[in-house]
């Protein structure tokens, strides 16, 4: 188990005679298993980070939930090669907002290293899709008043019902975009994705054959052309439910087609999980009879 507290004081100040001391604090846990039976082994994770202790998923629970993924993934087996849904877990699904959020970052749409570069206005989502970033949630530590350029920080919703509105700005970005900055000279803030309509389970039960992921392998995708490419491992879904526990194996497509494909569920805990638990249908699997 690993634990951290920091004790921070950022202080910005400008030529123009513009100031600003701000003192916080950050917490974090994590824990980490192993688990045995007879040869076989299996490892698993779970932590949590706040600004302030009390915030903080309490330490048995830690323990318990990553012993709980250390013991659920022990036998696990590759399964066959198809293309199928795959379904994110909240845990591990907001590295799509994360692959996003590199996408539509200003310096990479000037420099035109994204697959996303010609996409402002146009429908890169589902409409029911709107992905907003909050600087000024209280008790979350994505929050600030400016960024490390003493730009005011803003809420902007970055995606509106599918559309990209903005780009991901700071001043010498937004110079070469021919705009203004959106005061992310320091990356995002509370960057999160809205509820869908419906629960985890239900975007599971109408799942006949597919894959509920709950951890990653290896590198993430090519941001210049979208290609995504992934090892997992998590849970074969047959017929609505959960069953056996898979690894090696890899989820393959390409982000713009993924994000299209996108179906969020109910279950979002911004400050926990910006990002609800999401299926994605029609994605590559390489199981174990690939090549």
């Amino acid at each position: 188990a690993q634990t951290c507290y920091q004790k921070i004081t950022r202080s910005l100040f400008t030529s123009e005679g513009f100031e600003i001391t701000a003192p916080f604090t950050c917490y974090s846990v994590y824990a980490h298993c192993t688990a045995k039976r007879g040869e076989e082994m299996s490892s698993g994770g779970f932590g949590d980070n706040a600004m302030h202790f009390a915030d903080l998923v309490s330490f048995e629970e830690i323990g318990r939930t990553a012993g709980k993924f250390a013991v659920q993934l022990l036998e696990a087996k590759p399964i066959s090669s198809g293309v199928m849904p795959v379904v994110f877990s909240r845990m591990i699904s907001g590295s799509m907002l994360g692959h996003l959020t590199q996408a539509i970052n200003g310096e990479s749409v000037y420099k035109k290293r994204t697959f996303l570069k010609e996409s402002l206005g146009k429908r890169i989502f589902p409409h029911n899709v709107t992905i907003i970033d909050d600087p000024h949630i209280p008790r979350l530590l994505g929050s600030d008043v400016v960024d490390d350029e003493c730009v005011r920080r803003r809420k902007i919703t970055f995606v509106k019902n599918g559309i990209l509105t903005a780009f991901a700005t700071n001043l010498k970005s937004a110079a070469k975009l021919g705009t203004v900055s959106t005061g992310h000279a320091n990356g995002f803030g509370n960057f999160y994705m809205e509820n869908g309509k419906v629960s985890a389970e239900e975007l599971i039960a109408d799942v006949k054959y597919g894959l509920y992921v709950t951890d990653f392998i290896g590198e993430g995708p090519n941001i210049i052309t979208g290609d995504y490419s992934r090892g997992v491992k998590g849970f074969l879904i047959e017929n609505g439910r959960l069953t056996r526990p898979v690894q090696e194996i890899t989820i393959a497509g390409n982000l713009a087609e993924m994000f299209q494909s996108i179906q969020p569920a109910n279950d979002l805990e911004i400050g926990k999980y910006n990002t609800p638990t999401l299926r994605i249908d029609g994605m590559v699997v390489a199981g174990e009879d690939a090549e």
